[in-house]
């Protein structure tokens, strides 16, 4: 990310970034994944997130997928 500062010189600013191996990572509000093959996983988080756990859970039993374990990762 870069800014001008007074001078006009673009500077870069640095921040802290923790890289995390996984297919999906849930930090705060925001949810990230690898590839459209976690599309379903992504969705069944956002209906976590604005509804319950319980709810999710239900409509992953009712679509036919396992248990939420699915070694995704929250950072």
């Amino acid at each position: 990310m870069f800014h001008a500062n007074a001078t006009g010189h673009r500077v870069q600013r640095r921040t802290r970034v923790d890289a995390v191996v996984a297919a999906i990572v849930t930090d705060d509000n925001k949810i990230t994944s690898t590839t459209p093959a976690t599309a379903i996983e992504v969705i069944l988080r956002l209906v976590e997130r604005l509804t319950s756990r319980q709810n999710a859970e239900r409509i992953r039993h009712l679509m036919g997928f396992g248990a939420s374990d699915s070694g995704m990762t929250k950072a």
